[in-house]
């Protein structure tokens, strides 16, 4: 688990790129192509720099979604199901009693994101009122007594906070309160 102020850093993290993805996409574009052999190279290459521009935007969301689920935060299921970068879809279809091909891309539910992040913004000022020092926390120790605790070296200690396996508040890099909880049954 993390501290509060990693969560909220988290949270931020999250908000911004979901209000610019509010930003960025709110209109449907589509792009028409004659159906035909001469026309394939450039409706592949429409079809490819539109799946390119979502696919980077969904790599920095779900990179985003991560960081906080990592933080520990209990993240409600809609924060992470929204389709946040729009949908590329393309097919054939009639025009004019022709036919053609087209690469449509569709912008984000921009009312679904507007709700996500006015929740988020909830979630950011409870936690702001929460304070760090809330809850059963042990005496400040050092890594290294905090690493013999719980029968690890002091660089495990570190790697195990880091990766949020135990709860701390990081007074310096020397200087760690642990969770109670977190604590091994015989030092409770």
């Amino acid at each position: 688990m993390s501290n509060v102020s990693t969560q909220l850093k988290a949270l931020e993290n999250l908000s911004r790129l979901y209000l610019a993805s509010m930003l960025r996409g709110c209109k449907t574009t589509t792009e028409h192509f004659k159906a035909d052999d001469d026309n394939m190279p450039a409706f592949q290459k429409a079809l490819e720099m539109a799946h390119k521009k979502s696919g980077d935007w969904d790599a920095k969301i779900l990179n985003a979604q991560r960081q906080l689920l990592a933080t520990g935060y209990d993240v409600p299921d809609s924060w992470m199901a929204i389709g946040v970068a729009g949908n590329v879809t393309c097919g054939r279809e009639i025009v004019k009693k022709k036919p053609v091909l087209f690469v449509q891309v569709s912008g984000p539910d921009t009312n679904a994101l507007g709700k996500i992040c006015d929740e988020i913004r909830i979630a950011q000022i409870r936690l702001q009122s929460t304070p760090e020092s809330d809850g059963p926390w042990s005496k400040s120790d050092t890594p290294s007594r905090w690493g013999k605790i719980f029968g690890y070296s002091a660089r495990t200690f570190v790697r195990r906070v880091k990766n949020g396996k135990i709860r701390v508040i990081k007074n310096s890099d020397k200087s760690y309160q642990v969770h109670l909880n977190d604590l091994p049954t015989d030092q409770k």
